[in-house]
């Protein structure tokens, strides 16, 4: 829906920590298939239909390995999904069902990684989503989440404010969810600050901020009617981080 094929975004920053709401994923609206006229010209020297070779058969496409990923993931198997997924060939055409799925199971690798706090690998995965054809919300997300987390937190506020600059490309319920995801992401990435902050000061301005922007979220979020399942999950991720940030200040760690 945004931000054209095989153009590099703009790499920003990315957050730490464990989640694992699914995020939406946005797709063209006109599909995976194309329509094609053939040239008048072709029409009048075509060979006969009864004389002409066949076309060949599409080569089938081996989903063994994004199946078994799928299944992993689905059961938070992170280790056994981003083993599984790491098989996966590479589509020919990313528009096609299968470049589709590909797309959709590689956001899930991402995640596995980062679930596994494995934000470095994350990150090199999130960078090949986004240069295949319209990636979506959610890799763009994702991404900036990989880069906050391995100290690349400039980069990854970056792709939150080009992702929010993409806002008025969707529909309006699009809208709403993923302003919703980029406030959320930008408290996680904050928190990131937090946890690398060597100095009480830091540690204190960090955490305050963190809390805040992520306090706002989950206000904003509880307005929303209905509220979508991942930003409701994201709510209790959210909701959780603010009691460790508050816990972990009071401790002195």
């Amino acid at each position: 829906f945004f931000f054209s094929s095989r153009r590099r975004h703009t790499r920003y920053g990315t957050v730490t920590g464990v989640q694992t709401c699914a995020l939406p994923i946005y797709r063209s609206k006109y599909g995976a298939g194309s329509w094609s006229v053939t040239p008048w010209s072709s029409l009048m020297t075509s060979t006969p239909a009864a004389t002409r070779p066949a076309d060949p058969a599409p080569a089938r496409v081996d989903y063994s390995a994004m199946n078994a990923g799928n299944r992993a993931f689905q059961q938070q198997a992170w280790l056994e999904a981003t083993e599984a997924y790491q098989g996966m060939p590479a589509p020919d055409d990313d528009m096609s069902e299968y470049g589709r799925a590909y797309l959709e199971a590689k956001v899930r690798q991402g995640t596995a990684h980062i679930n596994r706090s494995e934000f470095g690998r994350a990150l090199e995965i999130f960078e090949e989503v986004v240069e295949l054809e319209e990636p979506g919300a959610d890799a763009f997300l994702r991404l900036a989440q990989a880069q906050c987390a391995v100290g690349r937190v400039e980069e990854g506020r970056g792709t939150l404010a080009s992702l929010g600059r993409a806002r008025n490309r969707m529909t309006p319920e699009e809208q709403s969810n993923v302003s919703a995801m980029i406030a959320y992401q930008r408290g996680v990435c904050t928190q990131s600050e937090f946890d690398r902050a060597q100095t009480t000061r830091e540690r204190v301005r960090y955490g305050a901020q963190a809390t805040q922007e992520l306090n706002a979220f989950i206000e904003g979020a509880r307005a929303m009617s209905p509220v979508p399942p991942e930003v409701y999950n994201a709510v209790q991720d959210a909701e959780r981080r603010v009691a460790d940030i508050q816990r972990r200040i009071a401790g002195g760690r």
